[in-house]
């Protein structure tokens, strides 16, 4: 785990993907596993440097292309894009041991290191003001729409003010603090997929879903109330609500999300639902990264994810 004050760690969006797009609400939580930092290289012909070279240059097109933002939005954002372009001259790199393509926040945490090292903002308000949540989010948003073409900025916020947040139904966003319980035999966990994916496909698969009335009905009748009673239950601790839950949420994807379900993984969610050992639910956009997944007794579950030669990640919401 990571602790200094100037790394930046990943997150999980625990609830709402996609679902958010409708305005339903969502619940990210940092993941304090992976982290990042910005820092000079210490020895250029090092065995790393290779990589560090790949982020300074990467760093280097992120500086051009804040630059040639807007003046509104530079003045937003009060950037010291000067330093910024003199310390990437000197080797800057983003050193980060978050895995790209798992849905765990890697650009987020860039945005977040460029945004605390080079504006005036400090970490940490607390607590942090609506305002000031709302302001940063729009910051964020245009930020790192450099990576993604378009951003909701959620993931920056979550890993610049490392503590959980909801997002409700208007787009505001809230410091909230889960209280679901989770010890050594139940509680949430996580599968590693071991497969990377391209968020952009996804989402214009799902936008193209949505064109369909009879799917935008069930997202509208079911999906969202499922996600937000799933939100309701884990900020309130009640875990056997939650089982509940998670059963509906988890059986509606297993349905309406094939595309988004990792191959080879329909048997596993199809069996855990059957047996109602555990019930497993996208993390983020799918299609590969992690899946989350809830159970009340890792017992059973470690069992049945064996026999796909899976070893499921005991999560604790912080």
């Amino acid at each position: 785990m990571h602790t200094h004050s100037q790394y930046f760690h990943s997150k999980l969006l625990v609830f709402g993907e996609y679902s958010l797009l409708l305005q339903s609400r969502a619940l990210t939580v940092p993941f304090r596993k992976y982290a990042a930092t910005l820092r000079f290289p210490e020895n250029e012909a090092g065995s790393g440097w290779i990589e560090g070279t790949a982020s300074n240059h990467q760093l280097a097109l992120f500086h051009d292309f804040l630059a040639q933002l807007s003046p509104g939005w530079r003045g937003e954002m009060k950037l010291d894009l000067k330093t910024f372009k003199k310390e990437i001259e000197k080797g800057l790199f983003l050193d980060s041991d978050i895995p790209e393509g798992f849905g765990l926040g890697s650009s987020g945490a860039l945005v977040a290191a460029v945004y605390a090292r080079y504006s005036s903002a400090t970490r940490g308000e607390k607590p942090p003001a609506p305002e000031y949540l709302a302001r940063l989010k729009s910051i964020f948003s245009a930020m790192e729409s450099f990576f993604h073409g378009n951003s909701s900025g959620i993931d920056p916020l979550s890993s610049f003010l490392d503590q959980p947040l909801l997002q409700d139904e208007y787009g505001g966003i809230i410091p909230v603090q889960p209280g679901i319980w989770s010890d050594d035999q139940s509680g949430f966990f996580i599968v590693n997929t071991g497969k990377a994916r391209k968020t952009a496909p996804l989402v214009r698969t799902f936008n193209e879903k949505v064109k369909i009335t009879a799917f935008r009905e069930m997202m509208q009748k079911d999906y969202i109330p499922a996600n937000n009673t799933c939100i309701d239950a884990s900020l309130e601790g009640n875990a056997q609500s939650l089982f509940q839950k998670m059963e509906k949420l988890s059986s509606l994807q297993f349905s309406f999300f094939r595309e988004m379900i990792p191959a080879g993984f329909e048997k596993i969610w199809e069996e855990g639902l059957t047996t109602k050992t555990c019930f497993l639910k996208l993390c983020g956009a799918g299609g590969g990264g992690l899946l989350l997944g809830f159970t009340p007794d890792f017992t059973k579950t470690n069992s049945l994810l064996k026999n796909h030669s899976l070893k499921p990640e005991h999560f604790k919401l912080p």
